[in-house]
């Protein structure tokens, strides 16, 4: 997952544009509050746009100046992030996160799991602070510690406890979340396997514009389409010889012509049931390819 990419969980980030008339830290809002910050204030949407990183940082700030909230040294992060800043971005959320800002929080626990220019991989502190966030009902940070028990990351793997997790992020509607929900029921970890369950849950990903979601309902469709496929093909090879074995034969036998039916008829189930087992077997394989989580 690339710096911002990789980051669905925890901020999309936005950038709405600013009046020319309002203050400092209205600009910093609309600049580049996530719709993922549940601290930002009500009125601001937080649409996840593009961000302009030189007029964000400039704004954020003459925020910190006119007055320094958490919130404003958090998107001063962002701001800095997106202009390649990354030094100065984590120092600006190493303050937020310091001083109990949640979603600062559940990005340094993301910048500790992946790393980030200097610094380096460190799954016990990613641990240490995705929980702190996640106390707070950080769905990303909830949904991040969930996976990293799950794989056993920083702690020791626990299918059960990391699925609770992720299921505590699934349900306040965060779609990552929910598309694992699905994932989870499909493998059978941490919950007992369930396609039904699954596939309510991908179906709900999906309706919150999970890409993840939407291609596992896909596949899922052509798995049930290709598996009725195949068993009429059975259905009708077996027809077929139960009928040669029981149905009376005259004392010539069938026609020549009828001979050539039935040999076609069989050929033609048998080369279907092959088609569709091929599919199959190459779904299959590009399943086997993927991380069993598919990011």
């Amino acid at each position: 997952m690339r710096i911002l990419a990789l980051l669905p969980l925890l901020v999309l980030l936005p950038a709405a544009s600013a009046s020319a008339g309002e203050s400092a830290q209205q600009q910093c809002d609309a600049l580049t509050t996530s719709p993922y910050d549940f601290f930002r204030p009500v009125k601001v949407p937080g649409a996840p746009m593009r961000i302009d990183a030189p007029r964000a940082e400039a704004a954020c700030l003459r925020a910190i100046q006119e007055q320094p909230l958490l919130r404003f040294y958090y998107q001063l992060g962002w701001a800095l992030q997106t202009g390649g800043k990354s030094r100065e971005a984590v120092e600006n959320f190493r303050i937020a996160a310091d001083q109990g800002y949640a979603p600062a929080q559940a990005t340094m626990g993301w910048i500790k799991e992946k790393g980030q220019g200097v610094i380096l991989k460190d799954a016990d502190q990613a641990i240490s602070w995705y929980r702190k966030a996640a106390d707070q009902g950080n769905t990303g940070a909830q949904y991040s510690l969930g996976v990293m028990t799950i794989e056993g990351r920083g702690v020791p793997r626990d299918d059960t406890a990391g699925a609770a997790l992720v299921m505590k992020a699934a349900e306040q509607g965060f779609a990552p979340a929910q598309y694992m929900v699905g994932v989870l029921y499909e493998k059978g970890r941490g919950f007992p396997h369930d396609d039904d369950q699954a596939g309510a849950w991908f179906s709900k990903a999906a309706a919150n514009g999970s890409a993840e979601a939407m291609a596992a309902l896909k596949d899922r469709k052509l798995t049930g389409q290709a598996s009725a496929i195949i068993g009429l093909g059975l259905g009708a090879i077996a027809a077929g010889i139960i009928a040669d074995s029981v149905s009376p034969q005259s004392s010539s036998g069938p026609s020549p012509y009828d001979r050539q039916l039935q040999e076609n008829d069989r050929n033609r189930n048998e080369r279907n049931l092959q088609d569709n087992m091929r599919r199959l077997n190459e779904q299959n394989a590009r399943e086997r390819q993927q991380p069993w989580h598919k990011w």
